[in-house]
């Protein structure tokens, strides 16, 4: 698809950009839902390791480079970071069947409101931050507290959502001629979500921790992912216009 991006005419690419709104949404809250995801099986590692095992702070956050003697500590952190990890995917992912259900209701019914079906993932995704700023803030609070933060996603939708629901507006808000290489815009931003959450996140986590009793500076990563779905919320109830796109197409084509 990318080559067809490459072949468009200055004012076509023009044109398109005037149109990339949903597309900016769509890389805000994968960037925001990429970055969390970084740090999430670091924090419960230090979590289990700080508050459940006891084990002294400076050597928490430097387990993988100690020695032979700690073979123990490091099986016991690892297979729990592991076994939470399920706990956290099976909450998330568990309603999906249903939401689904609930996606195409909503679509075949308010077929020019998909917008307001985007907005309710970044909504999550921000309740879902504050959840896990409470818990890296109250960092004594118990490990399994942390379960808490996938309430949100899974009752919202999450990147399930995200996905139908950018392509489903994009498909039918989009000429013909120009939908191809927004599919490719859509596609390049998932593509480059990822990467770029990764770069930003160890970035940020060599910052010296904002409070003293933190092992690492997780509250300035989990704020940069808060505001990336803060300003994607508001971006796609506030500037995007599904009614108004559909019509503006529809006059383009007489």
């Amino acid at each position: 698809m990318l080559d067809k991006l490459f072949k468009c005419k200055p004012s076509e690419i023009f044109k398109l950009l005037s149109i990339l709104r949903v597309d900016l949404y769509v890389t805000l809250y994968y960037i925001g839902f990429s970055i969390p995801m970084v740090i999430l099986s670091q924090l419960v590692q230090d979590k289990y390791c700080i508050n459940t095992l006891g084990v002294e702070v400076s050597k928490c956050v430097r387990l993988e480079s100690l020695g032979p003697e700690f073979e123990d500590i490091k099986n016991s952190v690892l297979t729990y970071s592991t076994t939470f990890a399920v706990y956290d995917r099976l909450t998330t992912a568990s309603p999906g069947i249903i939401l689904s259900l609930f996606f195409g209701h909503w679509v075949d019914t308010y077929p020019n409101h998909i917008k307001y079906l985007l907005a309710l993932p970044a909504l999550g995704g921000c309740l879902s931050l504050v959840t896990t700023i409470l818990n890296v803030y109250y960092f004594k609070a118990h490990i399994n507290h942390l379960l808490w933060r996938s309430i949100p996603y899974a009752l919202t939708g999450g990147a399930l959502i995200v996905m139908s629901g950018s392509y489903t507006y994009v498909a039918r808000t989009t000429q013909p001629k120009y939908r191809a290489v927004r599919f490719a815009v859509l596609d390049l931003a998932l593509f480059l979500a990822s990467p770029v959450a990764t770069a930003v996140t160890g970035k940020l986590l060599t910052i010296k921790p904002w409070l003293p009793d933190q092992p690492r500076n997780y509250l300035i990563v989990l704020f940069v992912s808060f505001v990336c779905y803060l300003i994607g919320l508001i971006w796609i109830l506030v500037f995007v216009n599904d009614q108004f796109e559909s019509a503006k197409d529809s006059s383009d084509n007489v």
